[in-house]
């Protein structure tokens, strides 16, 4: 099978899974019900959670500006912000496969080419997944302090570990050394694509020397994770939803996490985020109602992305500042 069968399949196949749930979520919901929740949405804490949106962006912001200083990247934090957006719209509006991390590493080829850019963003996802689960592994703690349920505890432990471990094996030179002759073989239709994906695993092993960078950009991802946890926490409570934090804490890295599964996240999302609040006696209707408002917030930050694709005016790196000598 072919890369641009198995991609076809790959697609139809998360579009399916969108589909799917989109039907469970309208034959187990009450959508009149749901409708008259969103009716009375107060707008302050919409307006509110926009505002942590705004935070969430740049604290994804800051921490790929963290990992791209480490490589000598000379871009600035407004445009990778605006990179960020527009990330945005290619994940959460638009149904393609080509997703928001190829347009980030094609927008900031321009200083040593893709391999690098592909370097620094595939360290800025593994950052992010062990940020996603040492979130969810501190809100177990809590969760099981304040429940004495430790089920979640043991699971967001397993998912810590695994995440570090898979972190690990790519920085590891001897694991790098393994797997880049046989990417080194990778040929799609005539082009020798693969010594240059090679190249670009072998380059990430570069942050080998840089572990406090590493670290900063972990603790980064946990304001990731917190920011996010506060936009859904704000909409359920603009719908006059009464639950605690901690249970928001630990459901948001369980939705972000099965939602990749799903196009945008599309039914998924929805779909887990209700049934993870139905376990914290919240009622289908408000968590669904919830789950909608962070699709239009999603859908219109990424709109703003749109705005900025359209009008952006070409993809070179600032300058770096010129110093005087001593």
């Amino acid at each position: 099978m072919d890369k641009k069968t198995r991609d076809r399949i790959f697609f139809w196949g998360r579009i399916a899974i969108a589909v799917i749930f989109i039907a469970i979520i309208v034959l187990t919901v009450d959508l009149e019900a749901t409708w008259g929740e969103l009716k009375q949405t107060d707008p302050v804490y919409v307006a509110f959670a926009a505002g942590a949106y705004i935070c969430f962006l740049a604290f994804l912001t800051l921490r790929w500006l963290i990992l791209s200083r480490a490589r000598k990247h000379p871009y600035g934090f407004f445009y990778l912000y605006r990179s960020v957006l527009i990330h945005m719209l290619f994940n959460n509006v638009l149904p393609t496969t080509i997703g928001g991390d190829v347009y980030r590493i094609v927008d900031t080829s321009g200083h040593e080419g893709k391999g690098v850019s592909f370097s620094i963003v595939w360290t800025d996802r593994m950052v992010g997944l062990i940020g996603v689960f040492s979130f969810a592994f501190l809100a177990s703690i809590f969760y099981a302090a304040v429940s004495g349920n430790f089920l979640l505890f043991v699971i967001f432990g397993a998912a810590f570990i695994f995440a570090i471990s898979l972190t690990l094996a790519f920085l590891s030179t001897k694991i790098n050394a393994w797997i880049s002759p046989w990417l080194s073989k990778v040929r799609v239709f005539k082009y020798p694509l693969g010594e240059t994906i090679a190249g670009a695993f072998r380059s990430i092993t570069d942050y080998r020397n840089h572990k406090t960078v590493l670290l900063a950009a972990v603790f980064v991802s946990l304001g990731v994770q917190m920011s996010l946890a506060g936009i859904w926490y704000l909409l359920f409570r603009s719908l006059g939803g009464q639950t605690s934090f901690i249970h928001i804490m630990v459901t948001i890295p369980i939705v972000n996490t099965l939602a990749m599964f799903s196009v945008g996240g599309w039914g998924l999302r929805e779909q887990t985020f209700v049934q993870m609040l139905a376990t914290f006696a919240v009622a289908r209707e408000t968590a669904l109602a919830t789950s909608l408002l962070f699709d239009v917030v999603n859908v219109f930050f990424g709109l703003v992305g749109g705005v900025f694709l359209l009008f952006r005016r070409g993809r070179k790196p600032a300058p770096s500042p010129v110093r005087s000598p001593d």
